[in-house]
């Protein structure tokens, strides 16, 4: 009996992280689009569903059920740009989809940082300053924001001209959503206006919060009436007061040791892709 072929996404926003869910939300409300179950599927790094490159033979249905069908499919999973993984990942996607349309939205990476550490901060897994934090070998706060280690993989296996470069920070530009639109193929949408998951805007999480959101818990909670909602973020959630040390320290200096090393990935990421203007310009970094 012929094996059935895996489902393939359409579209692959493989970066970067805390970047990307204004994006993805943006795209899956396209009527073209189909919403899949999750939003970072994490496929391609589930060694389980893999013989080498190849996807396994009982797994291929799996894809399809984390991603959708019946549209354009999307899987929207910034651990793809993690330099630690990102080869590998490359490679699987270009067997398993190479015609997807792989996207890469850039943010300034010490901004990226910045915010990646707050994230962790407010989801109860960070106790150190940033600087502490960042003082640490092999930090993921630093890697994640090593872009052309995260990002070259993806050149070498699809070309410059297959990856769709977005600047984070016009993105609610007409004209930016406007040529996305079209480098992705779809039919042009009115831009939508609301954003979505800012640190900012998120509260601490204590231990019981952690807990219940590692495990799926918490991800339909906007779903459950107001006054369970108001009830459960007295038990659940922290106070900002309770974090301010941590808070001030992600706005404080940057290690001149993370400085040199993310300033060093961004002048090698302009020079793989050569785009105009170049990406330390955009963020103000000092050319080559």
């Amino acid at each position: 009996m012929k094996s059935e072929a895996p489902v393939r996404p359409d579209i692959v926003i493989v970066g970067i992280m805390k970047a990307g869910s204004t994006l993805y939300r943006w795209l899956v409300e396209h009527p073209h689009v189909v919403r899949g179950a999750v939003k970072e599927a994490n496929f391609l790094c589930d060694d389980r569903y893999f013989d080498g490159h190849r996807v396994r033979e009982e797994c291929r249905g799996t894809y399809a059920a984390l991603i959708g069908s019946g549209g354009v499919r999307i899987d929207a999973s910034p651990s793809y740009a993690d330099p630690a993984v990102a080869e590998r990942k490359a490679q699987r996607l270009a067997w398993l989809a190479p015609e997807a349309r792989v996207v890469a939205l850039l943010r300034n990476p010490i901004a990226r940082l910045r915010s990646h550490y707050m994230h962790e901060v407010l989801r109860g897994r960070e106790s150190r300053t940033l600087q502490e934090a960042l003082e640490t070998a092999e930090n993921d706060y630093t890697r994640r924001s090593c872009y052309f280690s995260g990002l070259s993989p993806y050149v070498v296996e699809f070309g410059t001209e297959r990856l769709i470069r977005v600047d984070f920070e016009p993105l609610n530009d007409e004209a930016t959503w406007s040529q996305l639109l079209a480098d992705l193929g779809l039919p042009w949408v009115r831009l939508p206006e609301q954003s979505f998951n800012k640190t900012a805007d998120n509260v601490p999480f204590n231990a019981l919060a952690l807990l219940l959101w590692e495990r799926g818990l918490l991800r339909h909670s906007h779903r459950l009436p107001r006054v369970v909602k108001r009830l459960g973020k007295l038990a659940l959630f922290r106070t900002r007061g309770a974090i301010r040390r941590l808070e001030d320290s992600s706005r404080g200096p940057i290690p001149d040791s993370t400085l040199e090393l993310v300033h060093e990935e961004v002048c090698s990421l302009d020079r793989l892709l050569n785009d105009t203007p170049s990406w330390a310009s955009r963020w103000k970094m000092p050319p080559a």
